[in-house]
């Protein structure tokens, strides 16, 4: 029995075809949530249920960015703008110092995401625009607004603005803005387009499943890249480069 875990085995074995992105690349997360939610999703229920509310606007920007380092004025004109909408129920994924913030703002260190996109009520997303927010964001049909923060996530929200037709403000307190039927509109719209495959994501999974399945669990050799069984050194060429470098060294001294 192998005893630890080793990267070199990971990449080697498993199959890109049922990998999304090289999301750990710091090391291996955990892929699911263990704070029990029973009693945190029947108050949120009950939460944007307000029949005064307008709708909910989820605001959420991953577990990286820490609301407790983000610069006083920058954190200010976010919750000035949040506190600004009474009217809504707005679902909070804050991690940040405590602070005073109105009723109407639901904040929790963990908030059930996808579920609360895909709520009949929710009308807006703000988010850092990841790669991740934005699939949620064109799964659950709900216009978006983006604020990046920093990798893929600038790329992403100017894509979102110029092809899914969302808007991408950087200033929170234009969030009012982007409540408009015409933006609701056009997350629909991509939504249709996203979902029109010629097969659908899930019958395509299991297709993969099964093929894999049917070898043993490992695909024949010839479906693996000889590359991937050589070191980093050699895979990344880094010798081709490092032996005329220590050649010309040698002969120069």
């Amino acid at each position: 029995m192998q005893c630890c875990f080793s990267f070199f085995d990971y990449q080697k074995t498993a199959s890109s075809a049922l990998t999304d992105m090289p999301s750990d690349l710091l090391g291996p997360f955990p892929k699911t949530n263990d704070v029990s939610a029973s009693k945190t999703v029947a108050v949120l229920l009950e939460f944007v249920s307000d029949p005064k509310s307008k709708g909910t606007i989820v605001v959420a920007f991953g577990t990286v960015i820490n609301w407790g380092r983000v610069p006083t004025e920058k954190f200010s004109a976010v919750l000035d703008a949040l506190n600004s909408f009474s009217d809504y129920r707005i679902v909070w994924g804050y991690n940040g110092r405590d602070v005073e913030m109105k009723p109407h703002i639901y904040a929790s260190k963990w908030i059930p995401q996808v579920d609360v996109l895909h709520d009949s009520r929710t009308v807006l997303f703000f988010s850092h625009g990841g790669l991740k927010s934005l699939k949620e964001a064109t799964c659950s049909s709900v216009p978006s607004v983006f604020m990046p923060m920093f990798a893929e996530q600038v790329r992403n929200g100017w894509m979102a603005k110029s092809r899914i037709s969302n808007p991408f403000w950087l200033l929170p307190l234009d969030l009012r803005h982007a409540l408009n039927f015409s933006f609701a509109t056009n997350a629909g719209r991509i939504t249709a387009i996203f979902n029109d495959k010629v097969v659908h994501p899930l019958v395509n999974g299991v297709h993969h499943v099964n093929r894999l399945l049917k070898y043993g669990g490992r695909m024949p050799e010839y479906f693996y890249p000889r590359a991937i069984t050589r070191d980093y050194l050699s895979h990344l060429n880094v010798d081709i480069i490092v032996i005329p470098v220590l050649t010309v060294i040698t002969i120069s001294f």
